[in-house]
């Protein structure tokens, strides 16, 4: 079965919390309060009360300064800043020995690196967190876990496991509905916003799922709630998502008035986030309402507001409604050669950033199972040896008693003797073969006490440490790394406990180039039983293996990736397409928009590859594959279903001209002569379209383009038909 230890310690720490009752409110600053509303006020009061707590080296305080000093940065939208504060909170925090207001930092630094787009160490901090937070019980806590976990799956596109965690995070609010009352103290009267933003994250993941009735109910309850918090950003942010509705609604006027308070806040609070974001809604705004020399301005500006912030995603989304603008309103060559290098940039860097994201690969897990089995083995022959010393050392004593007797029993003590030499070179011989085994397996190996402390590690492990052998035995594996150090204990326990545990690490590092790269390992805490009759069935520490299977992560995500796609010509392939049609029949029947479909087939293909061959055949298709995907918009998709056929889904195309403009277009760049090996080959496509609303399933959106097809085959070929439904 797929080994996930960050879900495990997810569902074990839910377990528990939900077992228990509610923890007493989270401890906060009342600068950090003030800071929602008045963050430059907040950064100007901070420096002399940090001197004065750190003059008085009262860390709970200072830890709580640096918190209140993240959360202005987060307002203002200063990510960096953000990360940099929650470090030094995190910091305090642990000299003060206090694991809430640790695990708060590590949120909060979660929260700056989701605002970097380092989504991976994002994940990582909100993991700690959570393995923190089985020792430090509080609901509060882990539902801002959770209400990080939402953002962050809706920046990656995952929109429904953004309402899971949303949901989940609501949860905990609702087990006792007397915890957070209106009139409650300042710390309580925060946690409030905890809830409102996991209602926006609730209602910005119901609108990307095309659910406009449940995402305006979710709305309504978060602004009544907000009215009691007073929160000047968070009331932005619900504006922003109100008028996010409206437009998929087509409610235009009153998407102006809630764009036009998002802006004003925003202008306020001096954050160029909401502001963009604001931008952005505005000028798709306009653009629906055919004012696009506006639309382009506004979007120009939004752009702009996320490059500052070095918002990748969101920069990328306003580009690739830019582009189009800028060559409908034919703007110069300099401004379209620019936007297109920087969506093409930008598009590479997130596709490299996405790479990363894999999950572990079973047929590997097998493999590294095989050789966990195998130096269990070892692990039992080196018991069985240790069981022999100890049984020779007691034969030693009894020699060495025997020698004080009369000479009879002297021959005795040679034969006891000589059977301890025998002994001791079988046992030299057979630990001598045991480290030689450590030695040659691709892998970290160290035996550990149940104090974590190393008792014996093979040479490739000390090496990845940095250390020499001899300088890591007695060191605790727990100081190796602060960062692991949390997982690791819990998963320590576990061993010593009687467990075999596996679980995954990933440590990052820069190459010659500057380029940073993640290395992937899985690994196993054996438990390592006593021999000893008296002490048997219990365990005096534990065995670690350590495997790097970064290779198998990286073979997984290609596999995947070509399970999707047609081998030849890079589209989706038939099955891959089919699932891209049925979404988004959903997502039109739900927000009543129209579809096109595109079906296209290769005029008198079969002669091609009759006359000049398959390597010829396969030339030509991969240029047709290039003229669709030239032709089509980002938002469209394109797929090879079998052969010489081809398919093009358009989504919200407003009537059926835009789709039969898109047709031409490739048409005329499929349309040309090739010269392949040597031949020269002209060629010719027949386009089918279905175009139209209310589509039950699949084949009733392409039986219109096939049968539009077979009209444009019959009528001559190399043209365009299409069937409105």
């Amino acid at each position: 079965m797929k080994n996930n230890w960050p879900l495990t310690i997810l569902s074990v720490c839910m377990l528990l919390l939900f077992s228990t009752t509610a923890s007493a409110s989270v401890m906060r600053h009342e600068l950090e309060l003030q800071a929602v509303n008045q963050p430059e006020a907040v950064l100007t009061a901070l420096p002399e009360k940090i001197q004065a707590a750190n003059t008085a080296r009262d860390w709970q305080t200072l830890s709580l300064l640096h918190l209140a000093h993240a959360n202005a940065c987060r307002v203002l939208a200063d990510w960096t800043c953000q990360r940099e504060a929650a470090q030094r909170a995190g910091q305090f925090a642990q000299q003060a020995k206090m694991p809430e207001l640790n695990i708060r930092a590590l949120i909060g630094q979660s929260r700056a690196e989701g605002a970097l787009q380092d989504f991976a160490q994002a994940e990582r901090l909100l993991a700690k967190a959570e393995a923190l937070l089985q020792s430090a019980r509080n609901d509060d806590l882990l539902a801002e876990v959770m209400l990080a976990y939402s953002s962050i799956s809706y920046q990656l596109g995952r929109f429904q496991a953004s309402l899971n965690y949303t949901e989940k995070g609501l949860k905990l609010f609702a087990k006792d509905p007397n915890q957070h009352p209106a009139n409650s103290d300042s710390h309580t009267a925060r946690d409030k916003g905890t809830r409102i933003r996991l209602l926006r994250n609730k209602a910005r993941a119901q609108i990307e799922l095309a659910q406009p009735q449940p995402a305006r109910e979710t709305l309504k309850q978060a602004i009544a709630l907000n009215i009691e918090a007073d929160d000047f950003k968070l009331a932005g942010e619900l504006y922003l998502e109100t008028a996010r509705l409206d437009r998929q609604l087509k409610n235009l006027d009153q998407q102006l008035i809630s764009t036009a308070k998002v802006v004003e806040i925003a202008k306020n609070l001096s954050n160029s986030q909401l502001k963009g974001q604001a931008l952005e809604i505005e000028g798709l705004t306009l653009k629906d309402s055919d004012r696009e020399r506006e639309a382009f301005v506004v979007l120009s500006k939004a752009y702009a507001s996320f490059e500052a912030l070095n918002l990748r995603r969101d920069a990328l989304r306003v580009l690739q409604e830019l582009l189009p603008l800028a060559i409908r309103q034919k703007a110069s060559s300099d401004v379209v050669s620019r936007l297109t290098l920087e969506l093409v940039t930008l598009q590479r860097r997130i596709d490299k950033e996405n790479k990363a994201l894999a999950s572990a690969n079973f047929d590997a897990r097998l493999q590294y199972a095989k050789q966990e089995f195998e130096l269990q083995q070892l692990s039992r022959e080196k018991q069985v040896l240790q069981s022999n010393e100890a049984l020779f050392k007691k034969n030693r004593n009894l020699a060495l008693l025997a020698a004080g007797l009369a000479t009879l029993f002297s021959v005795a003590a040679f034969v006891f003797a000589y059977l301890q030499r025998r002994a001791r070179i079988r046992l030299h011989d057979s630990q001598q073969k045991l480290l030689a085994i450590t030695e040659n397996i691709p892998a970290e190996i160290a035996q550990l006490n149940r104090n974590y402390e190393f008792q014996f590690v093979n040479t490739r492990g000390a090496a990845l440490t940095g250390k020499q052998r001899s300088e890591l035995i007695g060191t605790s594996l727990l100081n190796l790394s602060p960062i692991l150090a949390p997982q690791r204990k819990l998963m320590a326990d576990r061993a010593i406990a009687g467990e075999t545990v596996r679980f995954e690490e990933s440590k990052s590092s820069m190459d010659a180039d500057s380029r940073e790269s993640t290395t992937t390992y899985e690994v196993v805490f054996v438990p390592d039983f006593a021999t000893t009759p008296d002490a048997m069935n219990q365990t005096k520490g534990f065995f670690a293996l350590r495997f790097d299977i970064s290779r198998l992560k990286q073979a997984e995500f290609e596999l995947a990736k070509m399970a999707e796609q047609d081998s030849l010509t890079g589209l989706s392939n038939r099955r891959h397409f089919t699932q891209l049609v049925e979404k988004a029949i959903e997502r039109a029947n739900a927000d009543r928009s129209n579809l096109s479909l595109l079906t296209i087939d290769l005029d008198q293909f079969k002669q091609v590859n009759d006359s000049h061959g398959h390597l010829v055949g396969d030339a030509v298709l991969r240029h047709v594959a290039k003229a669709i995907s030239d032709s089509i918009r980002q938002s469209d998709a394109a797929g090879r279903i079998g052969g010489d056929e081809f398919m093009v889904l358009l989504e919200r195309t407003p009537n059926v001209d835009v789709a039969q403009h898109i047709a031409e277009k490739i048409r005329l760049q499929a349309n040309q002569e090739l010269t392949v090996l040597n031949t020269a080959v002209r060629i010719s496509v027949s386009i089918g379209i279905s175009h139209g609303a209310n589509f039950h399933d699949v084949n009733a959106l392409i039986a219109p383009a096939d049968s539009a097809l077979f009209e444009a085959k019959r009528a001559g070929r190399n043209r365009v038909l299409a069937n409105q439904v």
